[in-house]
C-alpha cells in the first residue's frame, strides 16, 4: 500500500530534518568561502602574506611579506641576477604557498604538538566534573 508523499511544509511542521533542507542552506556558505579563498589566492599572487593579512593575522602577514619580497631583493644584490631568479623566486613562491595554506586552516584545528596531552585530558575531566579540585591540583602537580 503506497502512501502519499508528504509535502515539504508537512515535514517541517513535524520537525523532521531532511537532507535536502540541509543541502539547500549550504550553497550560500560554500560560495562565500570559495569567494574568500579566491580573494586570498589573488592577494598572495600580488603580495606574499596577503592571505594572512586578510585573516587579521598581521604579524604573520608582515613577516611573510618581508621574507617573500626581501629574499629575492637580497639575493639579487648579493648573488647576481641568475641566482636571484633561482633562490629568490623559489623562496618567494614557497612563502606564498605556505602563507595561503596556513590561512585556510582554522586556528582551532592547528595542533603543532606543543601542548601536553595529559594536561589537556586532565583539564577536560575537571571541566566535566569527573574529578574534584583537590584531585585536579594533585594530578596537575604530578604532571609538571
Amino acid at each position: 500500500m503506497a502512501t502519499a508523499p508528504r509535502s515539504r511544509e508537512t515535514e517541517r511542521e513535524a520537525g523532521s530534518p531532511r537532507a535536502a533542507d540541509y543541502v539547500e542552506s549550504r550553497p550560500a556558505a560554500i560560495r562565500s568561502q570559495v569567494l574568500q579563498n579566491g580573494i586570498k589566492l589573488v592577494g598572495e599572487v600580488l603580495v606574499p602574506g596577503a592571505s594572512q593579512l586578510l585573516e587579521g593575522r598581521v604579524g604573520k602577514g608582515v613577516t611573510a611579506a618581508g621574507v617573500g619580497l626581501g629574499v629575492p631583493a637580497l639575493s639579487a644584490m648579493l648573488l647576481g641576477p641568475i641566482a636571484a631568479l633561482i633562490v629568490g623566486r623559489g623562496t618567494s613562491i614557497a612563502v606564498r604557498l605556505l602563507s595561503y595554506s596556513d590561512s585556510l586552516t582554522p586556528d582551532d584545528q592547528k595542533d603543532w604538538g606543543f601542548r601536553n596531552k595529559a594536561m589537556d585530558i586532565l583539564e577536560q575531566r575537571y571541566a566535566r566534573g569527573e574529578i574534584n579540585t583537590d584531585e585536579y591540583l594533585e594530578r596537575k602537580g604530578a604532571l609538571r
